[in-house]
């Protein structure tokens, strides 16, 4: 790895077939052996009654100027919303996603 000492671009984003329903990207510097964290802007994915289950893909990547190998630090993920009304809370009224087995998340 070489430093990174100007800024480059972070991506982070979420597809719902070929839709892109969130983009976002962050400026970040790196230097060889750090570790940085990168927190992108809350997102929180809209419900159709009339969709039951649900993939979307998840991709995030970085933009260097000097980088001839656009793949070698893309990351590729997918979840699937199976049952979107999944935990219901009565006490105060509302439905909430979450990361058990039932999500399916991978």
């Amino acid at each position: 790895m070489n430093n990174q000492n100007s800024f480059f671009e972070v991506c982070f984003e979420i597809k719902q077939g070929n839709n892109s329903v969130y983009f976002n990207s962050k400026q970040d510097t790196i230097s060889t052996g750090q570790t940085h964290t990168i927190n992108f802007d809350p997102f929180t994915l809209s419900y159709d009654p009339n969709i039951i289950r649900d993939t979307y893909y998840v991709k995030s990547w970085t933009r260097l100027l000097s980088d001839s190998n656009h793949y070698n630090d893309t990351i590729k993920s997918s979840f699937t919303v199976i049952d979107p009304n999944y935990g219901y809370s009565d006490i105060s009224g509302y439905y909430f996603l979450n990361s058990s087995v039932k999500a399916n998340c991978t």
